[in-house]
């Protein structure tokens, strides 16, 4: 919010206004993790009250809109009936049952540290602090959760779908590193965020009768990524590449690797798996 706030200034330079940037992230980390002194908040005590009884209420759900600041508060028959509306497309979702007598965590948890330990053995994980990084323990199940859209007509969710903690999660943070100079290469025609576009454009010229701005909205993004064929498109640009550093096994490993940390993922939502 405060950085809004500082719309209506020019920065001096980009360099200053990323670091203005990181510094602001970084006093906000400090400050969610710092004693909190109630008597510095301007919030009555009632605020507070209605603000527990609205969290006590079981018959809405509080959540963060999906772009911009704020609470969106919803009906949670409705919200549970948006999410179910996507998860009812048998074309990318199949239903289990109840969560509490079909969860595999632990069995996928074992596959992949079974898979790693055998790659670990055969010394194509070369570091052993890359093997431990990775290697899942306490494995959590993955969550689906859906943030409103309050920018859109009738308040559709984009749904989310939460690995932290997942037997995946590790595996798939390593497997973006391994990607990065992919990234890298590949986006020099990219921009980084709206702020970076905006700067961008201002000192684009162009004659107004032959270029125009549109953009695209493509529903359910992620849902309808064909997936083996993004994996070989991944691993063709970094094995390929006779600049970028290559991972240490080879090109058939890294792909099924990928698919460990990405295909065919269980996950819960309202105790269905």
């Amino acid at each position: 919010m405060l950085y809004t706030q500082l719309d209506h200034n020019k920065p001096r330079s980009k360099e200053q206004l990323v670091a203005l940037k990181a510094r602001l992230s970084d006093l906000a980390h400090a400050y969610c993790g710092s004693h909190i002194d109630w008597d510095d908040f301007l919030m009555t005590k009632e605020c507070f009250q209605a603000i527990k009884s609205l969290r006590m209420n079981e018959d809405i759900i509080i959540k963060k809109p999906d772009k911009g600041s704020g609470v969106v508060i919803l009906n949670k028959n409705e919200y549970n009936d948006k999410v179910m509306t996507i998860l009812n497309d048998t074309t990318k979702f199949i239903d289990l049952g109840p969560a509490t007598s079909n969860d595999n965590t632990a069995k996928i948890e074992t596959q992949i540290q079974r898979r790693l330990l055998q790659l670990n053995k055969e010394k194509l994980i070369k570091k052993k602090t890359e093997y431990k990084a990775i290697r899942p323990t306490g494995s959590q199940r993955p969550r689906m959760y859906g943030l409103p859209k309050t920018h859109k007509k009738d308040v559709p969710l984009r749904p989310i779908l939460s690995m932290i903690g997942s037997a995946q999660h590790e595996l798939a943070k390593w497997l973006t590193c391994l990607l990065q100079p992919v990234l890298q290469d590949l986006s020099a025609n990219c921009v980084s965020d709206s702020f970076t576009f905006v700067e961008e454009v201002r000192n684009f010229s162009f004659f107004s009768s032959s270029v125009f701005l549109c953009s695209f909205d493509i529903s359910s993004l992620f849902t309808n990524v064909p997936l083996a064929e993004t994996m070989q498109i991944c691993a063709d640009a970094l094995y390929n590449n006779n600049v970028l550093p290559k991972p240490s096994f080879p090109r058939d490993i890294f792909v099924e690797l990928m698919q460990l940390a990405t295909s065919s993922v269980e996950f819960s939502f309202n105790n269905m798996y």
